[in-house]
């Protein structure tokens, strides 16, 4: 029942745009633990067993004779060498060594033996407890490692499903929101125009990869570049066919100006992309090439994601509530009440970084509470902007640390004292 009545809160499209991402971000988190996880496991492992990376894998017997007959051995040598005497003279070889091929043979039969002693001790020692442990063991590294290996596939997945609901709810970043039948043409057809340009130049882009002679990793990535563009393009085209109601739209906002605004932001980019790629370089696959680039650090933008996802659900919680639940009794003035909030926030921020996180988790309600408190609505907007952004400037923030890596002219105390400094002002 209570499955049933968590499937009914949302509509089968919205399942068909929110699961896959659900599903191929729970993949991401899996993957990144399992590599901490299976290192923790290797340490028990070698707790439990000595030397447990020897029992990671059976060892097979060796296929040499630990107890050969010498005499035997050094009969063959001996008759061998006999073979070869009409070409002594040509190489000048030496003649055959009874003494030291005897003294090899029994160093070939100790190695032998040292070889068939460690494989029984390992064949004792693999017990049913060490089977099920490291099957356990190298299911968790098979796992991370299969992660490891499609987070390219990963990655370029959740920007297609996500990029193909965004377009079906008109939710691109563009200067001005659909609003109009008129903005929705106008807005739909770029859209049309720069995803087909994206698809042609991934279809160059993959051509160009398996005409040349380099082996070509990652094939999945060029096929699913070209299926994405081709969703993107055909959910153009059914919005064009098809387009929504629109209703009490104010006649004067229904301009050609302002359609021209509701065109997303990626499809200018495209389009400027595709002018110099196209009639400049006359390069066909350079958008789709930079474009790719893109997957080279697929694990930092997962992660990106990973954290706007955690902003979210914190936003569904209650703990910026009870946060500034804990400041009303002291009934404080809007000026105080924002300076206090953005020191409350700049702490998170400055230890996480994530400052995307703090906005999206505590920015709706930071301005509900100043404008709640009284403040202006110029003075809600900037301290609520300001919470997620003050705090990237602190210590111990991680991003200033990779600017002082990346810049060799500056250290992180310098950049830390200029950022107490910026933040007080």
């Amino acid at each position: 029942m209570i499955l049933q009545d968590i499937i009914k809160l949302r509509s089968c499209r919205e399942w068909l745009s929110t699961l896959p991402v659900f599903l191929l971000l729970i993949a991401v988190i899996i993957a990144g633990n399992s590599e901490l996880i299976h290192a923790r496991l290797l340490n028990v492992g070698e707790a439990l067993w000595h030397d447990y990376f020897v029992l990671r894998a059976d060892m097979p017997t060796p296929d040499c004779n630990p107890d050969p007959d010498l005499a035997a051995e050094l009969n063959r040598l001996e008759a061998e060498s006999s073979t070869v005497e009409e070409l002594a003279d040509l190489f000048e070889a030496e003649p055959f060594n009874r003494q030291a091929a005897q003294i090899s043979l029994q160093n070939s039969r100790r190695l032998c033996q040292e070889k068939h002693n460690l494989a029984g001790k390992n064949q004792a020692r693999v017990t049913s407890a060490v089977i099920i442990f490291r099957t356990l063991e190298t299911s968790v590294a098979g796992i991370s490692l299969f992660a490891l290996e499609k987070q390219r596939m990963i990655l370029i997945l959740t920007i297609f499903i996500c990029a193909v609901t965004c377009t079906f709810k008109q939710h691109h970043i563009a200067f001005r929101p659909v609003i109009t039948k008129r903005e929705h043409i106008v807005s739909t057809l770029a859209q049309l125009l720069g995803n087909v340009v994206l698809l042609l130049s991934a279809d160059s882009y993959r051509n160009s990869i398996y005409q040349s002679a380099t082996v070509v990793d990652h094939p999945e990535i060029y096929l699913l570049l070209i299926v994405g563009f081709a969703c993107l393009s055909a959910t153009n085209l059914y919005q064009l066919i098809k387009p929504p109601q629109y209703h009490g739209a104010h006649k004067s906002s229904d301009t050609l100006l302002h359609a021209i605004l509701s065109i997303p932001l990626y499809i200018y980019m495209s389009f400027f992309v595709a002018c110099y790629f196209f009639f400049i370089e006359h390069h066909q696959a350079g958008p789709a090439i930079f474009f790719s680039l893109l997957f080279d650090q697929a694990g930092l933008f997962l992660n990106i994601g990973l954290y706007i996802w955690v902003g979210m659900l914190l936003k569904r919680t209650q703990l910026g509530d009870l946060v500034f639940k804990t400041f009303i009794p002291w009934r404080m003035s809007p000026e105080i009440l924002a300076f206090v909030a953005l020191i409350v926030m700049a702490v998170p921020t400055a230890y996480t970084g994530a400052s995307g996180i703090i906005i999206i988790a505590m920015g709706a309600i930071v301005y509900e509470e100043l404008r709640r408190a009284g403040a202006r609505r110029q003075l809600a907007l900037a301290a609520t902007a300001m919470t997620g952004s003050a705090g990237v400037v602190l210590r111990p923030c991680l991003l200033v640390v990779l600017i002082a890596a990346l810049n060799k002219e500056v250290v992180t105390d310098q950049l830390f004292s200029w950022g107490v400094k910026t933040f007080m002002t």
